[in-house]
């Protein structure tokens, strides 16, 4: 596997998601953070966009997944936003992805609530 990665930084948006049905109904503010493992070699050498990952394509689909149906957990939307990235761009050879929850019902005030995780492509045997 290549070293190298493509950044996505605190690409905001707001969804349906949550525990609470005022969440659901009323929508969260988010932010998201996407390390994309790429092998970025050729695209280097030929400088071709359809040597690389474009990243703003990565995104559409990232916010397709936001502004899709309702997840009442944070694990199943960030879930659903891996396997969208993976499906749909075969040079991805791993994502991680950071999703904050910002000005989540907490019993104190915080800036948000993360969820971070990590999935690698599935190579056949």
């Amino acid at each position: 596997m290549t070293t190298d990665e493509i950044h996505i930084e605190a690409l905001a948006f707001e969804g349906p998601h949550g525990w609470f049905d005022h969440e659901r109904r009323d929508g969260v503010r988010f932010e998201l953070d996407a390390c994309l493992a790429v092998d970025t070699r050729a695209a280097a050498a030929s400088d071709a966009l359809g040597d690389t990952v474009d990243y703003a394509a990565v995104t559409e689909t990232l916010l397709a997944v936001a502004h899709g149906p309702s997840c009442k957990l944070l694990e199943r939307l960030i879930d659903l936003m891996c396997a969208a990235v993976l499906a749909g761009f075969p040079r991805v050879e791993a994502i991680t992805l950071t999703l904050r929850k910002l000005e989540a019902p907490l019993a104190a005030p915080a800036r948000s609530v993360a969820i971070r995780v990590h999935r690698r492509r599935e190579r056949a045997s």
